[in-house]
Protein backbone atom coordinates (compact mmCIF):
# COMPACT_ATOMS: atom_id res chain seq x y z
CA UNK A 1 0.00 0.00 0.00
CA UNK A 2 1.35 3.35 -0.97
CA UNK A 3 1.18 6.65 0.79
CA UNK A 4 1.13 5.50 4.39
CA UNK A 5 1.17 7.60 6.88
CA UNK A 6 2.96 6.72 10.45
CA UNK A 7 2.17 8.28 13.26
CA UNK A 8 4.71 7.42 16.27
CA UNK A 9 3.76 8.93 19.80
CA UNK A 10 4.83 8.52 23.15
CA UNK A 11 6.56 9.91 26.30
CA UNK A 12 9.66 11.77 26.22
CA UNK A 13 12.33 9.51 26.13
CA UNK A 14 10.17 6.62 24.78
CA UNK A 15 12.30 5.85 21.91
CA UNK A 16 10.23 7.31 18.79
CA UNK A 17 13.13 9.25 17.12
CA UNK A 18 15.04 5.86 17.49
CA UNK A 19 12.09 4.13 15.84
CA UNK A 20 11.62 7.01 13.10
CA UNK A 21 15.48 6.33 12.17
CA UNK A 22 15.02 2.79 11.95
CA UNK A 23 12.12 2.51 9.72
CA UNK A 24 13.51 5.56 7.64
CA UNK A 25 16.42 3.52 7.01
CA UNK A 26 14.69 -0.12 6.73
CA UNK A 27 11.69 1.45 4.17
CA UNK A 28 14.60 2.93 2.52
CA UNK A 29 16.65 -0.23 1.90
CA UNK A 30 13.25 -1.90 0.15
CA UNK A 31 13.43 1.31 -2.07
CA UNK A 32 10.78 3.07 -0.64
CA UNK A 33 9.91 6.80 -0.88
CA UNK A 34 10.30 8.12 2.91
CA UNK A 35 9.83 11.29 4.89
CA UNK A 36 10.03 11.83 8.39
CA UNK A 37 8.02 14.52 10.04
CA UNK A 38 7.27 16.35 13.53
CA UNK A 39 4.08 17.20 13.46
CA UNK A 40 4.06 18.56 17.13
CA UNK A 41 3.18 21.88 16.24
CA UNK A 42 0.21 24.24 15.44
CA UNK A 43 -0.29 25.51 11.84
CA UNK A 44 -2.33 28.23 11.81
CA UNK A 45 -2.75 28.56 15.78
CA UNK A 46 0.86 29.09 16.09
CA UNK A 47 0.76 33.40 14.86
CA UNK A 48 -2.30 33.97 16.78
CA UNK A 49 -0.74 31.98 19.98
CA UNK A 50 2.72 34.05 19.43
CA UNK A 51 0.50 37.21 20.28
CA UNK A 52 -0.64 35.64 23.64
CA UNK A 53 3.59 35.55 24.59
CA UNK A 54 5.59 38.04 25.99
CA UNK A 55 9.35 38.68 24.25
CA UNK A 56 10.68 36.76 27.30
CA UNK A 57 8.85 33.48 26.05
CA UNK A 58 6.06 33.46 29.40
CA UNK A 59 2.01 34.31 28.54
CA UNK A 60 0.73 37.45 29.24
CA UNK A 61 -1.78 37.93 31.70
CA UNK A 62 -2.77 36.72 35.37
CA UNK A 63 -2.44 32.64 34.10
CA UNK A 64 1.66 32.10 34.88
CA UNK A 65 1.74 28.80 32.89
CA UNK A 66 -1.27 28.70 30.44
CA UNK A 67 -2.10 30.82 27.77
CA UNK A 68 -5.46 32.20 27.87
CA UNK A 69 -6.62 31.79 24.59
CA UNK A 70 -5.77 27.59 24.47
CA UNK A 71 -8.29 27.38 27.51
CA UNK A 72 -11.09 28.28 25.20
CA UNK A 73 -10.17 27.26 21.74
CA UNK A 74 -10.41 23.67 21.90
CA UNK A 75 -12.23 23.34 18.96
CA UNK A 76 -10.07 25.91 17.00
CA UNK A 77 -6.89 23.62 17.94
CA UNK A 78 -9.09 20.57 16.18
CA UNK A 79 -10.00 22.93 13.30
CA UNK A 80 -5.87 23.97 13.19
CA UNK A 81 -5.35 20.03 13.02
CA UNK A 82 -7.29 19.07 10.22
CA UNK A 83 -5.94 22.28 8.01
CA UNK A 84 -2.41 21.19 9.21
CA UNK A 85 -3.23 17.67 7.75
CA UNK A 86 -5.12 18.54 5.03
CA UNK A 87 -2.82 21.72 3.69
CA UNK A 88 0.66 19.93 4.65
CA UNK A 89 0.13 16.19 5.49
CA UNK A 90 -2.42 15.04 3.11
CA UNK A 91 -0.90 16.07 -0.47
CA UNK A 92 3.06 15.30 0.85
CA UNK A 93 1.40 11.74 1.00
CA UNK A 94 0.99 11.92 -2.84
CA UNK A 95 4.42 12.18 -3.54
CA UNK A 96 5.92 9.30 -0.98
CA UNK A 97 5.21 5.93 -0.18
CA UNK A 98 5.42 6.13 3.75
CA UNK A 99 5.66 9.69 6.01
CA UNK A 100 6.68 8.97 9.80
CA UNK A 101 5.50 11.28 11.80
CA UNK A 102 7.52 11.73 15.10
CA UNK A 103 4.97 12.53 17.49
CA UNK A 104 1.55 13.27 16.07
CA UNK A 105 -1.59 15.25 17.17
CA UNK A 106 -2.46 12.76 19.81
CA UNK A 107 0.84 13.75 21.26
CA UNK A 108 -0.78 17.70 21.54
CA UNK A 109 -3.46 16.45 23.21
CA UNK A 110 -2.10 14.73 25.85
CA UNK A 111 0.27 17.81 26.53
CA UNK A 112 -2.93 20.09 26.71
CA UNK A 113 -4.30 17.41 28.54
CA UNK A 114 -1.46 16.99 30.90
CA UNK A 115 -1.75 20.75 31.31
CA UNK A 116 -5.49 21.04 32.09
CA UNK A 117 -6.33 23.26 28.62
CA UNK A 118 -7.49 20.12 27.45
CA UNK A 119 -10.59 18.67 30.36
CA UNK A 120 -9.80 15.42 31.16
CA UNK A 121 -13.28 13.73 30.26
CA UNK A 122 -13.07 15.62 26.43
CA UNK A 123 -9.55 13.81 26.15
CA UNK A 124 -10.74 10.50 24.67
CA UNK A 125 -13.83 12.24 22.40
CA UNK A 126 -10.37 14.78 20.79
CA UNK A 127 -8.62 11.78 20.02
CA UNK A 128 -11.59 9.96 18.02
CA UNK A 129 -12.04 13.06 16.10
CA UNK A 130 -8.61 14.44 15.06
CA UNK A 131 -7.17 13.31 11.68
CA UNK A 132 -6.25 9.46 11.85
CA UNK A 133 -2.83 8.00 10.66
CA UNK A 134 -2.54 4.60 8.78
CA UNK A 135 -0.67 3.39 11.82
CA UNK A 136 -0.34 4.66 15.32
CA UNK A 137 2.66 3.77 17.28
CA UNK A 138 2.66 3.86 20.73
CA UNK A 139 5.23 3.43 22.85
CA UNK A 140 4.70 2.27 26.12
CA UNK A 141 7.15 3.24 29.00
CA UNK A 142 7.53 2.22 32.71
CA UNK A 143 7.30 5.81 34.30
CA UNK A 144 10.40 4.98 36.51
CA UNK A 145 12.76 4.17 33.20
CA UNK A 146 11.61 7.44 31.57
CA UNK A 147 12.52 9.69 34.45
CA UNK A 148 14.89 12.68 33.50
CA UNK A 149 15.74 15.74 35.14
CA UNK A 150 13.55 17.32 32.77
CA UNK A 151 10.05 15.69 34.18
CA UNK A 152 8.99 14.77 37.36
CA UNK A 153 8.02 10.97 38.19
CA UNK A 154 4.43 12.22 38.52
CA UNK A 155 4.48 14.21 34.69
CA UNK A 156 5.45 10.67 33.23
CA UNK A 157 2.53 8.83 35.24
CA UNK A 158 0.20 11.26 34.07
CA UNK A 159 0.95 11.12 30.16
CA UNK A 160 1.53 7.31 30.29
CA UNK A 161 -2.20 6.96 31.53
CA UNK A 162 -3.02 9.37 28.81
CA UNK A 163 -1.15 7.41 26.55
CA UNK A 164 -3.12 4.48 27.93
CA UNK A 165 -6.54 5.65 26.53
CA UNK A 166 -5.39 6.13 22.92
CA UNK A 167 -7.42 3.19 20.97
CA UNK A 168 -8.42 2.47 18.09
CA UNK A 169 -8.04 -0.08 15.06
CA UNK A 170 -5.04 1.38 13.47
CA UNK A 171 -3.12 1.59 17.03
CA UNK A 172 -0.83 -0.45 18.12
CA UNK A 173 0.63 -0.09 21.62
CA UNK A 174 4.48 -1.54 22.15
CA UNK A 175 6.39 -2.33 25.12
CA UNK A 176 9.43 0.58 24.70
CA UNK A 177 11.63 -0.85 27.30
CA UNK A 178 12.40 -3.79 24.55
CA UNK A 179 15.47 -3.19 22.13
CA UNK A 180 15.19 -1.22 19.39
CA UNK A 181 15.81 -3.75 17.23
CA UNK A 182 12.63 -6.25 18.57
CA UNK A 183 10.44 -2.82 18.71
CA UNK A 184 11.28 -2.07 14.45
CA UNK A 185 10.40 -5.58 13.93
CA UNK A 186 6.98 -5.72 15.81
CA UNK A 187 6.52 -2.21 13.80
CA UNK A 188 7.29 -3.77 10.05
CA UNK A 189 5.59 -7.03 10.92
CA UNK A 190 2.23 -4.81 11.20
CA UNK A 191 3.14 -2.91 8.22
CA UNK A 192 3.92 -6.05 6.05
CA UNK A 193 0.55 -7.45 7.36
CA UNK A 194 -1.81 -4.23 6.57
CA UNK A 195 0.21 -4.08 3.13
CA UNK A 196 -0.97 -7.73 1.60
Amino acid sequence: MKNRLIALSGVDGSGKSTLAQGLVSKLKKEGKSVLTLNVFEYFVLKKIIELFRKPSGKIRGPMKNKNPFLVFSLPFVIIDFWIHYLLQLNPLRRNHDYIICDRYFTDMLVILSYLDYLPKDLFKFCTEIIPKPNLQVILRLDPNQARSKEHTLEYYKDEQALYNEITGKNVIKIDASQSKDKILKQVLKVLNETNS
